[in-house]
C-alpha cells in the first residue's frame, strides 16, 4: 500500500492513517510490517541491514490516533509499553 497515494502526491501529514488501517483490516490482514527511511544512514546497522525495532518514539500529535474515540467504536486506551506485536517481531528476528 503506498503510504503517499498512487501518484505520491500525498504529503506526510495528510496521510489517512485510519482509512489506510481500516482498509487492510477489512481485506482480512492482522499484522503490519512497515518499512520507512529517516533520511540518514547511521554506522549502525550497515546499509542492508534490518532493524527491528521493540520500542518508539511518538510524534503522532496533531492527527487522529484511533478508531477508539468514542465516535466510532467505544472509547479505549492504547497501551504503548510494548508498541509491537511481541510474536510478529520474534517471527521477524528468527527469519
Amino acid at each position: 500500500m503506498p503510504r503517499h497515494g498512487a501518484a505520491h502526491d500525498i504529503p506526510p501529514h495528510l496521510i489517512n492513517y485510519r482509512a489506510n488501517a481500516l482498509a487492510l483490516q477489512s481485506v482480512g490482514v492482522t499484522d503490519v510490517i512497515s518499512l520507512n527511511t529517516v533520511g540518514v544512514i547511521p554506522t549502525e546497522p550497515k546499509p542492508g541491514e534490518v532493524a527491528i525495532p521493540d520500542q518508539l518514539i511518538d510524534y503522532t500529535w496533531g492527527r487522529e490516533h484511533t478508531f477508539l474515540d468514542g465516535q466510532f467504536k467505544p472509547l479505549d486506551h492504547i497501551e504503548l509499553t510494548d508498541p509491537f506485536c511481541p510474536d510478529l517481531r520474534r517471527r521477524l528476528l528468527r527469519s
